[in-house]
């Protein structure tokens, strides 16, 4: 999906979507494998972001349906799923469902385990300022602390 977020070009490549056209539902599918237990999943969706992957894909899906696959405007999202499997322990899959919450927070940002995790928001934000002052070397809240680190 080409689309776009605060007029920024994105894309996305969801792997699945399900579409059922009798209940008129759409339902949001990644695969992810892991060489871990399917049930240590959630530690990887934070360390390696996964919340901001699913909440992008699903701001991209929605974009879609809202301005290029406007017959879908009537039907009802019904979330986005990982399914994960494991390379070491196979056969064990398992379905995660990424709630309301976790959505909302990987679009705004959240403080987890006093770690901030910056959203979709503040990271184009970010990224926009980065373009506009051609600055890639220093982490932008660096900067705009003229190097000054607080700890």
């Amino acid at each position: 999906i080409y689309w776009e977020y605060d007029n920024v070009k994105c894309k996305s490549k969801l792997d699945k979507v399900i579409i059922d056209h009798y209940n008129k539902t759409i339902t949001l599918i990644d695969l992810k494998t892991t060489g871990k237990s399917t049930f240590s999943f959630e530690t990887s969706l934070y360390q390696y972001r996964y919340d901001i992957q699913a909440a992008f894909y699903s701001m991209a899906f929605a974009w879609l349906i809202k301005n290029e696959w406007k017959h879908l405007n009537n039907y009802t999202i019904l979330g986005f799923y990982f399914i994960v499997e494991s390379t070491k322990s196979v056969g064990y899959p398992l379905i995660y469902k990424c709630s309301d919450k976790l959505l909302n927070n990987a679009l705004e940002g959240y403080y987890l385990n006093n770690r901030l995790y910056k959203g979709i928001v503040k990271l184009i934000e970010d990224y926009k300022w980065y373009i506009s002052n051609n600055e890639w070397m220093y982490d932008r809240d660096v900067i705009e602390k003229d190097g000054i680190i607080t700890i």
